[in-house]
Parts: C-alpha cells; sequence; structure tokens
C-alpha cells in the first residue's frame, strides 16, 4: 500500500554524466520522458549506501552521483511527490501532473515553457553530489541534506 510522504522527506534523483555539465546540474536531470508525467527518484529514508546501489544499478556505467532535495521544494514547484513501491520497497516519483508529451508532436509552447521551467527550478535546488568514488559499495561523499 502506498504511503505519504512527508514534507521534510529527503528525494534523491540518480545523476548520469549526461546531466551535469560544468558541476551543474541540468534541468534534463527532472525532465519525464514522452508521454508520462513522473521521473523515479529514491526515498532518503532508505539510506545513503542503498539510494547509490540502487542509482548504480539504474544508471550503468553513465552513473555520476546522486541529487537531492526535499519533498516540500517539489511540492512548493506546483509537483508532487508519490510513493511507487510497486517497483522495489523506497521508489518515489515526482509527479509533474501537466498533461505528458505526447511522442508524436511536442507540447503545446505555453505547457513546454512551464515544465521545462519547472524542471529548471528543480535542478537548481537540488543538492547535487558527485560520487568521487563510484567503485566503493558505501557512499563515502558529503551526507545528503
Amino acid at each position: 500500500m502506498p504511503r505519504t510522504i512527508k514534507d521534510d522527506e529527503l528525494i534523491v534523483r540518480s545523476v548520469r554524466k549526461g546531466w551535469v555539465k560544468k558541476g551543474q546540474l541540468l534541468y534534463s536531470a527532472f525532465r519525464p520522458p514522452a508521454e508520462v508525467t513522473v521521473v523515479s527518484v529514491l526515498s532518503g529514508l532508505m539510506g545513503e549506501d542503498f539510494c547509490k546501489a540502487k542509482s548504480k544499478e539504474i544508471c550503468k556505467a553513465d552513473y555520476a552521483g546522486m541529487a537531492s532535495i526535499r519533498a516540500f521544494e517539489i511540492r512548493a514547484l506546483e509537483a508532487d511527490v508519490v510513493d511507487a513501491p510497486e517497483d522495489f520497497e523506497g521508489h518515489l516519483h515526482i509527479d509533474h501532473i501537466d498533461p505528458p508529451a505526447p511522442s508524436s508532436n511536442p507540447l503545446a509552447p505555453e505547457l513546454n515553457k512551464a515544465l521545462n521551467d519547472r524542471c529548471k527550478a528543480l535542478a537548481k535546488k537540488a543538492r547535487l553530489c558527485l560520487d568521487t568514488d563510484p567503485a566503493n559499495e558505501q557512499w563515502t561523499g558529503a551526507a545528503l541534506a
């Protein structure tokens, strides 16, 4: 049964190498693919080592680190955080709630701009933690906050 995500819960986004430029997280890290409104994230309640292991599993050789943000910061930008335990414990979604971008047609310009602006704001709010020791099974970087 899905649980309610509290506003102060730490939300962790697995970060791919292509989502980082000059040490900054790009908005594409939070932009959902065509035909969906969600991006997958992890619950910080599961711990940093779990989040690193799951991020490495998801991103494979493209793994660069993690980005953290609080649920209230996401909700302040008119998106939501919801539990998605059907895939694995600790799996969440950031739901942009917008109509999804169709695969065959782009979003209307005003909807595309609104989505991009939200994704840019999320990327700016999120705290990027690049992994300086990706071979290590444990998270050895700064505490995710």
